[in-house]
């Protein structure tokens, strides 16, 4: 690691251990449907398993179990753990990826495999073939670990299609042996002598700033709401070429009972979803495919049922908006949105002004 490299990693407070997010939990966002994956998972016991309770950091081992299966991304792996993944992005390929109980090492070498995203294997098999070393997982006596590697891989091959991920995903079972891979070096972006000189004395030139940020992309990308590898995984695609795009993502489906009630949009922990009034009878949803964690709270907290489910939805580009249109009917006095079927179209507290207001009768 390259004095800058430190200098830098330490301006943006390095820590030995994730960072929780609080406003995207799913725990604060509702109540309904407590959630304990982090709990759960952790082998540690950072969590603790009654809400209100402190998070127990000081035993925290950096496994990112928990960053890997928070559904809403409210956990962000620590600086260490990024710096880790972002070194890797810079590897030549094919790459080997091994867990602690494989005796054999490999290009990247984690405790658990489960604890790596989805996203950082697709951005890695992006730029390659990726071999799994997975002989010892299905023997492990963590269910819930052997449960989250299965689900990530099955994201996995979602996004990238079931051929291309047979081609760039090579998993390693059974007594199968390992191939050996000769790695080239790959060329370190150094310094120049001037660069390295000004960042000592305090006077980083603009040059120097630039070549951290384009070997360690994660310092500008990250903004500290847990989409980093997302944003990254974007950038990737848009990159491709158009004959490669065939990429799928997990989003709700709406039918035809949705009418724009607003439910989803508020309860949404990053934001992917922005309801519109398009005309009086119209609402436009709008949905940022990466800004969608997969977490299911739109469907399970919608009242009336306007969601089937999270899809496999096929996608050109991952930050272009996906638009849905949707029959609404809006008050007539304060455009609230009204149930459908209601008659006249007048929200509760429009109707009782409008009773309140009118002139009595008698006689």
């Amino acid at each position: 690691m390259n004095l800058i490299h430190e200098t830098i990693l330490d301006s943006i407070g390095s820590t030995a251990h994730p960072t929780v997010q609080p406003q995207r939990c799913l725990n604060r966002l509702q109540r309904r449907y407590p959630c304990t994956i982090c709990a759960d998972l952790c082998p540690s016991q950072v969590f603790p398993a009654r809400s209100g309770e402190a998070v127990s950091w000081e035993r925290c081992r950096d496994c990112s179990l928990c960053v890997s299966a928070c559904p809403s991304l409210a956990l962000i792996p620590s600086a260490e753990t990024r710096r880790d993944y972002t070194e890797a992005m810079q590897e030549a390929m094919p790459l080997r990826i091994t867990c602690h109980r494989d005796t054999q090492q490999g290009e990247i070498h984690v405790g658990c495999l489960a604890a790596l995203d989805w996203e950082l294997l697709a951005l890695l098999a992006l730029k390659g073939e990726l071999i799994l070393i997975v002989r010892n997982c299905d023997s492990c006596p963590e269910q819930a670990r052997r449960i989250l590697l299965e689900e990530n891989l099955q994201k996995l091959e979602a996004f990238l299609g079931k051929d291309r991920f047979l081609r760039q995903i090579r998993q390693i079972r059974a007594k199968e042996a390992v191939p050996r891979i000769r790695q080239s070096p790959t060329a370190e972006k150094t310094m120049t002598r001037q660069e390295l000189f000004s960042h000592l004395l305090g006077k980083v030139t603009r040059r120097a700033v630039e070549k951290a940020e384009e070997r360690f992309p994660f310092l500008t990308d990250d903004k500290g709401d847990g989409l980093w590898l997302r944003r990254l995984l974007a950038k990737a695609v848009r990159e491709e070429k158009a004959a490669e795009r065939s990429y799928r993502l997990w989003l709700p489906r709406f039918n035809t009972d949705c009418f724009g009630c607003g439910i989803c949009e508020k309860v949404c922990p990053h934001k992917a979803l922005t309801i519109r009034q398009e005309d009086g009878e119209t609402r436009l949803i709008l949905i940022e495919p990466y800004k969608c964690s997969a977490c299911t709270l739109c469907v399970k907290l919608c009242p009336h049922g306007g969601l089937d489910g999270l899809f496999p939805l096929a996608v050109p580009h991952l930050d272009q908006l996906a638009l849905i249109r949707v029959h609404s009917l809006s008050c007539t006095e304060c455009g609230a949105v009204l149930l459908p079927g209601t008659d006249p179209p007048l929200c509760r507290r429009c109707a009782k002004r409008i009773f309140l207001s009118a002139p009595l009768s008698i006689g």
